[in-house]
């Protein structure tokens, strides 16, 4: 079984019922957010993600953050880690 939002490429493949609708509740209660990943115009990956979590992208990715009430739609980007100082 398929969840699938309107935007391209933001579905997610669940196995049961059970877990259809532990998904369908966190996202209409914003407890999930789906992200799709691309590179360009290719397609990388789409997961879900909790509320404080963020992407983990590589060099020249980007992420596409939807949730339901669109009150934590985001794009995020790539950025590269500064080294940290002092060590």
């Amino acid at each position: 079984m398929w969840i699938r939002y309107s935007p391209p490429r933001a579905c997610y493949s669940v196995e049961t019922d059970k877990e259809m609708h532990a998904v369908v509740d966190a996202l209409l209660a914003d407890d999930a957010f789906f992200v799709v990943v691309t590179d360009g115009d290719t397609w990388i990956e789409t997961s879900l993600l909790r509320p404080g979590e963020d992407p983990v992208l590589a060099e020249g990715q980007v992420a596409n953050v939807v949730s339901w009430s669109g009150h934590h739609d985001k794009v995020v980007t790539y950025a590269e880690k500064s080294p940290v100082k002092g060590v």
